[in-house]
């Protein structure tokens, strides 16, 4: 079903290790849902079709995963803490490497960056240029009207 889809595989580990932890009472209730959890979100989001709704899902299969996090540090199980932080930064990766456009953020502000250094030199320059004649100007009236208030003009 899911087989190619890496976050849902380790959250199927985490979930079969979680299981296998002796803890009683509220605590294993808990854990058991926070991790089956990390499970169904991953599982859900895939099925969305637009990007943001996947995102939500996502983002809440990382609170779970958060929420699984401090319960195995509360339990000092550092073995099952590292499958969890591994998990972890996929889905971190997973969330931040799908924008609302489906592009990756980093891409999208160099693409912006190229287009203004592929215009040809001189145009650059020449709004270079103009920028500063600007700033010059502006300075040069704010000093006339100073000097204007104080009555020296």
């Amino acid at each position: 079903m899911l087989s190619n889809f890496r976050c849902y595989q380790l959250a199927k580990e985490l979930f079969r290790e979680c299981e296998k932890l002796s803890v009683k009472g509220e605590m294993r209730s808990q854990l058991h849902r926070a991790s089956l959890s990390i499970v169904l979100n991953l599982s859900e989001g895939s099925g969305k079709f637009e990007r943001a709704e996947q995102r939500r899902f996502f983002k809440i299969a990382f609170a779970s995963i958060r929420e699984t996090q401090s319960i195995l540090d509360l339990l000092n199980s550092a073995d099952i803490a590292l499958k969890a932080d591994h998990l972890a930064a996929a889905t971190w990766k997973l969330i931040r490497h799908q924008s609302a456009d489906g592009r990756h953020p980093r891409l999208r502000s160099v693409r912006s960056r190229r287009s203004q250094t592929d215009k040809p030199f001189h145009i650059r320059l020449k709004r270079h240029i103009f920028k500063h004649l600007i700033m010059i100007k502006t300075r040069q009236n704010m000093n006339f009207n100073i000097f204007r208030r104080k009555g020296c003009g």
